[in-house]
C-alpha cells in the first residue's frame, strides 16, 4: 500500500522568485503551501496593498498556518496587511503556482475569496514586512504595471 504522500520526481521545473524572475529548481525541494487572498471591491475599485520590498501592488492575503481554517487565515492576513477586519463572502477561484523565496521552494494553491470590510481601520503605518500602504485602484490601473506576478492568476475574476 502506498503512503499518504508521494515523493516528488527528480526533475527541474520553473519557479518564480519574489521579483517574478524565473528560476530553475529541483522538484524534490518543493513543499506544499496554501494561500488565501481577498478581493475587496468598491464599485470598480479594488483594495490593494503596496509591497515595499518589490515596489508592487497585490491583493491582501498570504499563507495559511497549519491548524488554521481558510477563512480564519484570510481574516488574519487582511488585518495584518491592510488593518481592516474582513468578512469572507464567497470562494471565487483556485489557482496554482510555483515560487521560490529565501531559498525555499513552494508548490502553492492560491484561493481567492470575495470579502467585505466589517470593521477595523485602514493601515496607516507600514507593517515592515509586506505592506506599507493600501490603495483603491481599478483593474486597468493595476494592469498598467507595478503588480505582483501572482495577481495575474486571478485577473479574470475582477
Amino acid at each position: 500500500m502506498a503512503g499518504l504522500f508521494t515523493q516528488p520526481s527528480d526533475k527541474e521545473i520553473i519557479a518564480f522568485d519574489f521579483h517574478g524572475n524565473p528560476q530553475t529548481r529541483n522538484l524534490k525541494n518543493f513543499k506544499w503551501r496554501i494561500s488565501v487572498y481577498a478581493l475587496i471591491k468598491d464599485g470598480d475599485k479594488i483594495l490593494v496593498q503596496h509591497n515595499p520590498k518589490i515596489d508592487a501592488y497585490g491583493l491582501p492575503g498570504g499563507g495559511v498556518e497549519i491548524g488554521e481554517k481558510l477563512e480564519e487565515a484570510l481574516i488574519r492576513e487582511c488585518h495584518e496587511e491592510i488593518g481592516y477586519d474582513v468578512e469572507p463572502v464567497k470562494l471565487l477561484a483556485i489557482a496554482q503556482d510555483t515560487f521560490t523565496f529565501n531559498e525555499e521552494d513552494a508548490f502553492s494553491l492560491l484561493l481567492l475569496y470575495s470579502a467585505r470590510i466589517s470593521g477595523g481601520n485602514a493601515l496607516v503605518v507600514s507593517n515592515d514586512e509586506d505592506s506599507d500602504r493600501i490603495e483603491w485602484k481599478t483593474k486597468e490601473q493595476l494592469l498598467e504595471g507595478g503588480i505582483l506576478r501572482v495577481f495575474h492568476k486571478f485577473d479574470d475574476n475582477f
